[in-house]
């Protein structure tokens, strides 16, 4: 009698190639976590307009969304490791600007680009009905135009890196180091809010004046790419002999028919994409934090930090736990759970039952992460990976960038006739009743999503 093969919850990360890559990533999205939970509180700060926080997310899509096929291409042609360097460093070059912006915005009075600019954003905000907001900060319009910098590098990085993964680990490990990938970057998603809130109060309770309030943690993030630089050129692949290819319409593309002609990965994509879309309330956490449940920076990090507390944990769970059965149900009730916990965190004026709601959320998103993102890549020929990512990225990009924005607009709506607390409130609940109703199309419209049963 044959003894059962045990299971291995560390067997990625026993692989040193992969074990690189996963510290220096996760280096680099604690540096990440703490700019982005900074870039809201400061443009919330200097505007008092929802709106910003959904141009937040528009400018870095809309690079996304026009560069990711062209980027997939380049990533089955070009050396997928040459592209997360190249990027890597642009990147802290985006961040070391926004700090020395920020650090010295007052220079930038009167520059007359920005106070166009700023016009600009002012006669937005204005159509959406907000009117105690401030567009005189010539910062402001800097970090949007940075941000859409940022959306560049982020639609080739994407998937560079995703393709990347498959050649760190033997497809038997895959899972785990899926698992594993984002339990570190939930962890980080933890931590650097955490972080980012305490320094934010610390800094403005010693000196609410202090020009190195918010650049110190776009500095804090130049550090962290320039480890992750390091750590990524150790890593040693096998060379791949990748067949010269012109960048056609046609081959940019195929990734996109590739996509449409398999159902279950359509399906897994379609589903994150709309329940994202409609059901994440990140990009109005600094409103609830300041308006509806008066915690303040250190309870905006707190927020912020929630649902990856949640994640992180039900990763942790996962990679300890055998390949999951009856993985295509799992997803659908998952992302369902996810829409109702948001209706909850909208309705929620209570900050203990709001931090739950969160982190039960981070909690049922990760267990769709893990199937889709295992889905995908196991699913995908590794000469169509950066391609397929390439799509896979701009669904991802779809769902948190333009989330955002719709996030944005319905708050700025929702606050114009309900007021500060009750507009916000709105604009989640109708997000979190839309991602209800997704799981539910998706599971007649693809009905194969719901017979995978275990993930290979």
């Amino acid at each position: 009698m044959t003894e059962p093969v045990r299971h291995d919850p560390y067997a990625a990360l026993r692989i040193p190639n992969y074990r690189r890559y996963v510290i220096g990533n996760t280096i680099s999205m604690l540096g990440m976590q703490m700019a982005q939970t900074t870039i809201g509180w400061e443009l919330y700060n200097r505007t008092h307009s929802a709106l910003v926080l959904g141009l937040v997310g528009l400018m870095q899509v809309v690079p996304v969304l026009l560069l990711s096929l062209p980027a997939g291409h380049v990533a089955d042609r070009v050396n997928r490791k040459t592209i997360i360097l190249l990027g890597t460093a642009v990147a802290g070059l985006v961040y070391l600007v926004m700090g020395l912006s920020s650090l010295f915005s007052v220079h930038l009075i009167g520059v007359k680009p920005l106070v166009w600019l700023n016009g600009v954003l002012a006669s937005l905000s204005g159509l959406f009905g907000e009117t105690k907001v401030n567009f005189s900060d010539p910062h402001v319009p800097v970090m949007l135009l940075l941000l859409m910098v940022s959306g560049t590098v982020r639609s080739f990085m994407g998937p560079a890196k995703q393709s990347l993964l498959p050649l760190l680990v033997e497809p038997k490990c895959f899972a785990n180091a899926v698992t594993w990938n984002s339990s570190m970057f939930e962890t980080t998603a933890v931590i650097g809010p955490m972080l980012a809130g305490g320094t934010l109060a610390l800094i403005g309770w010693l000196n609410p004046e202090s020009p190195w309030l918010y650049s110190s943690m776009y500095f804090a993030q130049v550090m962290a790419q320039g480890i992750m630089l390091v750590l990524m050129s150790r890593i040693q692949l096998a060379k791949i002999v990748r067949l010269p290819q012109a960048m056609t319409l046609r081959s940019m593309l195929a990734g996109a028919r590739f996509v449409f002609s398999h159902k279950v990965i359509l399906g897994a994509m379609t589903l994150d994409m709309f329940a994202v879309l409609f059901g994440g309330a990140t990009a109005l956490l600094p409103v609830f934090a300041k308006d509806v449940l008066h915690v303040g920076a250190l309870g905006l990090g707190a927020l912020r930090a929630a649902p990856s507390l949640g994640a992180v944990t039900m990763a942790l769970m996962l990679a300890h736990r055998p390949p999951m059965q009856n993985a295509g149900r799992n997803l659908l009730w998952a992302v369902a759970g996810f829409g109702l916990a948001t209706i909850v965190f909208g309705l929620s004026t209570y900050f203990w039952l709001s931090l739950l709601m969160l982190v039960l959320c981070g909690a049922l998103d990760n267990v769709s992460v893990v199937i889709r993102h295992t889905l995908v890549q196991l699913q995908t020929p590794d000469d169509m990976r950066g391609r397929v990512n390439a799509v896979n990225t701009m669904f991802i990009a779809s769902s948190n960038e333009i989330g955002a924005l719709e996030s944005g607009i319905t708050a700025a709506i929702g606050i114009a006739f309900l007021g500060t607390v009750f507009g916000p409130m709105a604009a989640v609940v109708f997000g979190g009743l839309g991602t209800i109703a997704v799981v539910s199309t998706v599971a007649v419209k693809w009905p194969q999503l719901r017979q995978i049963k275990r993930l290979h």
